[in-house]
């Protein structure tokens, strides 16, 4: 079997010549999932060099055309020869597929009948991204408990900042479900709240991640140690386009910068890893796991309480990350000056999801966080250092007032 990818007009077009058969099922899936994790979405199989196909090669159709549409993409059959049609239509799934005779059936200069939302964003590595612009309101940030005490594990219950899961939008930190202190002291670690939605991951041997929807009669009981919350409405929504190097956090936040108003701005995104470094507790920072007070954070013990990764992790995973970022550390005002690590201009939080596909349409980026949310299956949470690295997503900007 012989497989090249063409682009025609908004189309890639692949044509495949041979037998689809159990012997290039595995091949041809590989191709069709090689062009979906590179960004395409509009895509057409020309079939008609094809000289044959099998249940396995049919079952690869099918399996496509459904993952295809899950993320707003389409895929097309053109040209099939009639023997090979006729395996659709003898298994039942000829009216699951389209099919087309030629390239001129598609319309490529079809016109919006409405002003787009879409304008032109930044550039980067001279690549340049795709926005949406929405008129959303500016919101606020506040701190949740203080981060004196971590430096020597030195938290106790009086230390404990406890609210209800409503009234945290977006935020991170060291925290953890429950109601009694007894019962989850150990188990504080990376936390995020992505629109109401918790994730912490406890500082534990062989942790798991522990999370919690969101209803709003729910009375479940979110405890911080240290932390922060933010609320607001995106003002602009960025779509990464996927490059064959991935772009790291710091360089992408710099390109994030020239589109987001103000000095202080909130970020979430959505995206695709190109290897994540993000740190994590080993052990709950209170004061009985550290009766010597020992500073944990120095070069003697931070190994022994920070999990610190030495190369990218989690390479193609799916991550919701939650953060703020400042232009100006000196120009904050001293109460928010805590928010963010010693020489660093952000402080971000994320959940690891297993691998998957994303929409990459910009107009579906509040949708396809919350389908990631509740289909697929959350691993960890770390705190994100500014070398992770992303192939391709969304990043939603939250301009945050400073008083």
């Amino acid at each position: 079997m012989k497989i090249v990818v063409k682009k025609t007009g908004p189309f890639d077009v692949m044509e495949v010549q041979g037998r689809i058969d159990g012997l290039s099922s595995a091949e041809f899936k590989l191709a069709l999932e090689e062009c979906a994790k590179a960004g395409v979405r509009q895509l057409i199989i020309n079939c008609s060099m094809v000289t044959y196909i099998s249940s396995a090669g049919l079952r690869v159709f099918i399996q496509t055309r459904k993952s295809m549409g899950l993320i707003g993409g389409t895929m097309l059959l053109m040209t099939v020869p009639e023997m090979v049609r006729d395996v659709f239509r003898i298994s039942g799934m000829e009216n699951f597929m389209t099919f087309i005779e030629d390239l001129p059936e598609l319309d490529f200069d079809s016109k919006e009948t409405e002003p787009s939302p879409i304008a032109e964003g930044p550039e980067l590595n001279g690549v340049r991204f795709e926005m949406r612009v929405v008129k959303g309101s500016a919101g606020r940030v506040s701190s949740l408990g203080s981060s004196l005490q971590l430096k020597n594990a030195g938290y106790t219950a009086g230390d404990v900042i406890a609210l209800p899961q409503h009234e945290i939008t977006f935020g991170l930190g060291l925290a953890v479900l429950g109601n009694d202190f007894d019962d989850f002291k150990n188990f504080f670690g990376e936390a995020i709240v992505v629109k109401q939605r918790f994730f912490s991951y406890p500082a534990v041997k062989k942790s798991y991640i522990d999370f919690s929807g969101f209803v709003a009669e729910n009375p479940t009981r979110l405890n911080f140690l240290t932390g922060f919350r933010f609320t607001g409405d995106y003002s602009r929504v960025l779509k990464m386009p996927v490059q064959q190097a991935s772009p790291n956090i710091e360089t992408l936040l710099g390109a994030v910068e020239t589109v987001a108003a103000g000095n202080l701005f909130g970020v979430v995104i959505l995206a695709v890893s190109g290897g994540i470094y993000g740190m994590h507790l080993q052990k709950s920072p209170i004061a009985e796991n550290n009766p010597a007070q020992i500073q944990i954070l120095d070069d003697h013990h931070f190994a022994e309480w920070m999990n610190f990764p030495v190369e990218g992790e989690d390479i193609h995973k799916i991550i919701i990350a939650t953060g703020v970022i400042v232009r100006d550390p000196l120009l904050l005002p001293a109460h928010l000056k805590p928010l963010f690590p010693a020489n660093s201009r952000f402080h971000m939080h994320a959940v690891v999801f297993d691998s998957g596909l994303l929409n990459l349409n910009v107009l579906k980026f509040e949708s396809e966080l919350q389908r990631v949310m509740d289909e697929f299956e959350p691993q960890k949470v770390v705190h994100l250092l500014p070398s992770s690295q992303l192939q391709s997503g969304f990043i939603g900007i939250i301009n945050l007032e400073e008083n």
